[in-house]
């Protein structure tokens, strides 16, 4: 019995062996430079796709830039770092190009043994040219892409003619000439920086960057007026400790669930191919001009002009200085929305890394950006003794309370400000016109016993004042304002520009700023404004550029995902020659920094 036991499991073993040994024939596979599995053999082309269907590329031509589209099947992934483009003249000298790519999804790889960036679907690559140098050329575009299932293609290389003139690009055969290694492309994926850290892999450096970032936003100018309520409202509640305890925590749930909230526009609208980074909300006009109107009402609250307890002309009052719950709520969602145009030290990177991750990750690295910035106020309900110092209640705290109406006048202004950048001087007087219909409006409900006459009349001035002032600024920003630079011999930051000057072999200084961003204003006060400043960028030759995201503009967004960043201000020196390394400056910064990075 034992006998024909092991002859029946000999039988089925050399079954087994007829049937494996030609199926892992089939996928064996050989070793890249890289340690990845490479598909070979004719088998392998029958278990996985040919490498043209696996990642279909499609290159289309513009005035002065080629797009190469990538649709990629199914369980496949292309490696962002393996994507590397080169032009080449007939000549066989190298033409210079800027490459703009999109961030990819984060995954560590067992075999480069770190976090590296994939792209899953489909991806899109710019290549921006000088227009003046080239006639047709030729562009070389290597990439390299594995299946889910473990295996990696070898590195492929394709080769296309592009006419800017006929706006085509023709597939062509291996070219043997190889450009000048000499002239690289200006890109953050070939180019590398003695400044330039790829975030780190650790989770728990990015959660400690993301929660000394929310810290370090409570010190920002633009948070000022918000905080000044919380220290208010924490003022009244000195002798209750334990309320004090209960609103501190409900203020930290306002703060999390609105940076949680604007992370998850920003993602959706990612995801759906709009080019947009953190503080995205304050390039729309329109949000702009009902901040205004919001940082207005609460000012004429806090004045003691409005006192309509839950009419319409309430609602900003309500929100913040009503039932003391909700005010502590809303007042942690005031200071997101304003704390949304800053950016810190430490943030930056958090965010950068964020926005490359998962969408649930990405979001817990908000939430604990939001929580650190609510961290001073739980802590302080929690320190007694520090609480206790606050002034106890009494008639002063109405007059700290009028007094606090007027930092949050002065964040209107502000506004009224940004908006003019955005739309000019129409838009401001259009959102002033607004201001004075909605004092108007309380004008005419603030006598309780007001005739119904009286009521419906300040109803329709409130419609009137909410519906037509917004129509205008939108309309009127619709005409994009000529941008203005104040700071040197600056000129606008376009992809094309770069190149051009970097193709001439000149030193390029580039200062992304926004309007909204008083990290950025007050960096151009303190530095970027010196006369020191200005006269070694004359001396030197080098190129200012200045690329201004008050308004939304793609170009930008590209360049500041190229360096990992997801907002302004970002500040890039390239030294004179092509070859040289990207120099990328802090984000607050003093007149010494800028001479040293610029020498």
């Amino acid at each position: 019995m034992r006998i024909a036991s092991l002859k029946q499991a000999a039988l089925v073993l050399a079954l087994l062996t007829l049937v494996v040994c030609p199926l892992q024939a089939q996928v064996t596979a050989t070793r890249t430079a890289s340690g990845s599995d490479v598909l070979g053999g004719a088998g392998a082309a029958e278990v996985f796709l040919p490498v043209e269907q696996a990642y279909q590329l499609s290159p289309s031509v513009a005035t002065d830039r080629v797009f190469l589209d990538w649709t990629i099947a199914p369980d496949y992934f292309l490696y962002r770092e393996r994507i590397n483009v080169v032009a080449t003249l007939p000549d066989g000298a190298a033409l210079p190009v800027v490459i703009a790519m999109q961030a990819g999804k984060s995954k560590y790889d067992d075999y480069f043994e770190r976090e590296t960036e994939i792209y899953y679907g489909q991806t899109r690559v710019e290549v921006v040219f000088p227009v003046a140098q080239a006639s047709a050329f030729t562009l070389s575009v290597e990439s390299q892409g594995c299946a889910d299932a473990g295996l990696c293609y070898p590195p492929q290389q394709q080769f296309f003619r592009i006419d800017p003139s006929a706006g085509t690009a023709e597939a062509v055969e291996g070219v043997a000439a190889r450009p000048d290694v000499s002239q690289p492309p200006i890109s953050a994926a070939s180019t590398p920086s003695p400044m330039v850290h790829p975030a780190p892999a650790n989770l728990a450096t990015i959660f400690l960057m993301a929660l000394l970032g929310g810290l370090i936003l409570n010190l920002m100018p633009c948070v000022f007026p918000v905080l000044s309520l919380k220290v208010f409202a924490m003022a009244a509640q000195r002798e209750r400790d334990s309320e004090a305890h209960w609103h501190s925590w409900i203020y930290a749930a306002g703060v999390i669930l609105s940076f949680v909230a604007v992370a998850g526009v920003m993602l959706l609208l990612r995801a759906g191919g709009e080019a947009v980074g953190w503080g995205f909300q304050l390039q729309e006009p329109l949000f702009i001009s009902l901040l205004v109107y919001l940082f207005f009402v609460l000012g004429l609250s806090f004045s003691g002009v409005i006192h309509i307890g839950g009419s319409l002309m309430g609602i900003g009052q309500n929100l913040v200085a009503g039932n003391p719950v909700k005010g502590a709520f809303f007042t942690g969602v005031l200071a997101v929305v304003v704390a949304s145009p800053c950016s810190v030290p430490f943030m930056g990177v958090a965010l950068g890394y964020a926005v490359s991750q998962s969408a649930p990750l990405a979001l817990l690295i908000f939430a604990v950006l939001g929580f650190g910035m609510a961290l001073p106020f739980i802590l302080l309900a929690y320190w007694p003794q520090m609480l206790h110092r606050l002034p106890a209640p009494g008639p002063w705290m109405e007059r700290l309370r009028q007094f606090l109406a007027f930092p949050l006048y002065a964040t209107g202004v502000w506004l009224l400000w940004v908006l003019g950048q955005q739309g000019g001087q129409m838009a401001m007087v259009a959102v002033l016109g607004g201001l004075i219909l909605l004092a108007m409006a309380g004008w005419l409900w603030r006598d309780a016993s007001a005739r119904i006459w009286e009521k419906a009349l300040a109803v329709a001035v409130l419609l009137l004042a909410l519906v037509v002032p917004h129509f205008l600024v939108v309309e009127v920003c619709k005409i994009q304002q000529p941008v203005v630079f104040e700071t040197g011999d600056a000129e606008p930051y376009s992809a094309a520009r770069l190149v051009e000057l970097r193709a001439g072999g000149k030193p390029v200084f580039i200062n992304m700023t926004a309007a909204w961003c008083l990290t950025c204003l007050v960096n151009e006060k303190v530095a970027l404004g010196r006369d020191s400043v200005k006269q070694h960028l004359r001396e030197k030759g080098i190129a200012y550029l200045i690329g201004d995201w008050t308004n939304r503009d793609p170009e930008i967004t590209r360049l500041l995902q190229q360096f990992d960043r997801n907002g302004v201000p970002l500040y890039l020196y390239f030294p004179p020659g092509q070859g040289s390394e990207i120099v990328i400056l802090p984000q607050v910064l003093t007149e010494a920094s800028v001479l040293e990075a610029l020498r």
